[in-house]
């Protein structure tokens, strides 16, 4: 194998300084990372090539252009493209694994999820009103092949991916039980919800060995468990998380 893409999903301030992806990622395969721009990073290892590139949400729609807004006045960071855009740039056959967060409709805090399954669900506005609740439906599913399902430990899953973070700032009245109602609407058609892997799935060469990997943040389904910055409810337990990608990039190394 001469090279390994591995797509991070989220601004890379959570992955370089929440979760010390880099740090473990280097201490564990003994190689030194570096910086090529804002959102590419590569090394080596072995003979092998390692990129990393990142996407944040899944189009450059109203909510991309409001959420870049956010984080350059309030995090002092910039956003990366589009997880729909740095896709359809992916070329040729070798392996690409993707790195992520989540939200669980149930389940517990830190479940491993490897998504087969994929549905999208886009809102017009940067709120989530009540009367669009009532009427959620995503897309109609689309299926794509996880490499990484049966080779690592995690969860074989559907997930439903949104242009908004599901959770009580975004909703109308910063209501906890309307995400409660989210949650139970959405388990019918998915395990968790993210903000990039429809558009990895279905933008990605089919040819091309893709393994998914995600882990859940938060739980919608218990309002203690859900993701509300203001309480300061967002931990990331980064051991688990890098484990889990290791075993991943592992499983990668040895097959191909």
């Amino acid at each position: 194998m001469e090279k390994l893409t591995i797509i991070l999903g989220g601004p890379v301030g959570i992955y370089q300084y929440n979760l010390k992806f880099f740090d473990a990622f280097e201490k564990k395969f003994k190689c030194k990372i570096m910086r090529n721009s804002e959102f590419s990073f590569s090394t080596k290892i072995k003979k092998t090539k390692v990129e990393f590139l990142f996407c944040f949400n899944p189009k450059r729609d109203k909510n991309y252009n409001l959420l870049k807004k956010y984080l350059a006045i309030e995090q002092k960071e910039l956003m990366p493209p589009p997880s729909e855009v740095l896709a359809k740039r992916i070329k040729g056959n070798d392996p690409v694994l993707f790195f992520g967060l989540c939200g669980g409709f149930k389940g517990k805090i830190d479940q491993v999820y490897l998504p087969t399954q994929f549905k999208e669900l886009n809102f017009g506005e940067d709120i989530i009103r009540h009367k669009v609740i009532e009427k959620l439906k995503p897309r109609k599913p689309i299926t794509r092949k996880n490499i990484l399902v049966g080779k690592i430990k995690g969860k074989k899953a559907r997930i439903v991916t949104t242009n908004l973070t599901l959770a009580p700032k975004n909703v109308e009245k910063e209501s906890m039980n309307h995400v409660r109602i989210m949650a139970n609407k959405l388990l019918k058609h998915a395990d968790a919800v993210e903000k990039e892997t429809y558009q990895i799935a279905k933008n990605i060469d089919k040819k091309t060995p893709l393994g998914l990997l995600v882990v859940a943040s938060d739980v919608l389904h218990k309002e203690k468990y859900m993701l509300n910055l203001k309480l300061k409810r967002f931990k990331l337990n980064k051991d688990l998380f890098n484990h889990a990608c290791h075993q991943a990039i592992e499983m990668v190394m040895e097959k191909f």
